[in-house]
This record gives structure tokens, sequence and C-alpha cells, in this order.
């Protein structure tokens, strides 16, 4: 092998092109450059476009009904949003109630309001923005979670342990017979 692809283990490489139109509405290929000993012959005919996430998913339905995957894709990411927008809006009001009490809940309900309506008002457009809020919000959530655990470590392996004990001497299975 003159030029070895470590992804694939053999010296087929995978190039990638933008396409550009000019103004007279001819088009051009832009290739990426890829540094070989000698000149790159095309291993099959034709270009092929590279899908990403729900696109791939939605274009793989699509090649066994023609304009299904868009529609099926698209019901499916809006089901899993709601479903997921509830499931961490109860969640969170617990969490509110547990902390607070139940005199914040209106509070965190309005805050809640706010920021869906502030989600739909493309505030955040690009996938990068929407990364780099979840990552400031893991960042957050690592912050305030890895001390903690430090610090309930050694209770968290007392409970294991007794746990474990209590499995291996039979009293779980005792109470359960009363």
């Amino acid at each position: 092998m003159e030029n070895p692809n470590l992804r694939t283990d053999n010296d087929v490489h995978r190039v990638h092109g933008t396409v550009r139109s000019t103004l007279r509405g001819t088009a051009s290929i832009e290739w990426e450059t890829l540094a070989s000993a000698r000149a790159p012959r095309l291993s099959q005919n034709g270009l092929w476009l590279d899908y990403v996430g729900a696109t791939l998913t939605a274009k793989a339905f699509d090649t066994a009904w023609d304009g299904f995957g868009r529609w099926l894709v698209t019901i499916a990411c809006w089901l899993f949003a709601c479903s997921t927008m509830i499931s961490w809006i109860y969640y969170g009001e617990q969490g509110v109630v547990y902390m607070f009490g139940s005199r914040c809940v209106i509070s965190s309900r309005i805050l809640i309001c706010v920021l869906m309506v502030l989600g739909g008002t493309r505030f955040v457009e690009t996938a990068t923005e929407v990364n780099a809020i979840t990552t400031l919000g893991s960042g957050v959530m690592l912050w305030v979670n890895i001390p903690l655990t430090i610090l309930l470590a050694r209770q968290a392996i007392r409970a294991y342990r007794d746990y474990i004990s209590r499995l291996d001497s039979g009293t779980f299975a005792a109470e359960r017979r009363k």
C-alpha cells in the first residue's frame, strides 16, 4: 500500500468537495486536498452526497417510499422533542419543590414558558450555537456534581457495602416471605 487509509486499512480515501455555482450558471467542484505519492483514480463513477443525522435517516426511508422519510422523521423528532420537554419540565419541577418548596413552582413555570418562547424566536439558529449552549449546560452540571460526588463518595460506598452484605446474608429473601 502506497498511501494507506488508517480508517479503512486500505488505500481507498474519501475526498470531500463543495459544489459551487458561478454567476453564468455553471457548476464546479472544489475538492479538499489529499497528499498522495501517485495520481488519484476514481474507484466508482459519480458523486455521492454525505448525509448526516436525521437527514440520513429520512433519505434511507425515501429509498423505499419516496417522500415518506421527510414526514416520518420530522414527526418522530417532533414527538421526541415534546416528550422530552414534558419529562424534563416534570422532573425539574419536582427538583424545585424538593429544594425550594412549592411556593417557587409558579416562578419556575414562568421561567420555563419564557425559555420556550425564546427558543422559538430563532435566538439560536445553528447547530454550532446549540452545541455551545449544551456544552455550557454540561459544564455547569459537572462543576456542581463532581465536588458533591467526591463529598458523598464515602457515604455511597457505605450504603453499597450494607446492601451487598444484606443481599449475601439473605435478609431480602426473608423480608419477601413475610
